[in-house]
């Protein structure tokens, strides 16, 4: 597979992965915030995930905002280590190896997804570390 043919693909698998994201989300909230940290690849994603999401959804609201990498992990870190929910979006996205860390660190900050996402079209190693 080219990496073009491989970059698609996941943003496909990344983008309905947002639509399912969003479904969660939406459910106690017609505002949705989206923390990013690639405006070229998942913030485009998340964006065009709002998008198709929005169609069938017109009074929900999604706002996804683009950090740098390192600023995007230095707010979570802190705003998780402060104990507050308060100000911390409706989805972030991180990296998997990076996601780990903040997934043992903080246990009870996070809404369990293995109900809600068909992890049928992950590869092994994505869908495996994700539950």
């Amino acid at each position: 597979m080219s990496r073009t043919t491989s970059r698609w693909t996941r943003t496909l698998a990344l983008t309905m992965t947002g639509i399912s994201l969003f479904t969660v989300a939406a459910a106690s909230a017609g505002e949705i915030t989206v923390w990013a940290w690639d405006p070229n690849f998942n913030g485009a994603t998340m964006n065009k995930a709002a998008e198709i999401y929005k169609a069938d959804h017109p009074d929900t609201t999604v706002t996804v905002v683009d950090f740098a990498k390192a600023d995007l992990e230095q707010k979570l870190q802190a705003q998780l280590a402060s104990g507050t929910i308060d100000g911390l979006p409706d989805i972030v996205l991180i990296e998997d190896y990076g996601a780990q860390k903040y997934l043992q660190s903080f246990p009870n900050a996070f809404e369990p997804l293995t109900d809600k996402i068909d992890y049928s079209g992950f590869a092994p190693t994505r869908s495996s570390s994700q539950r």
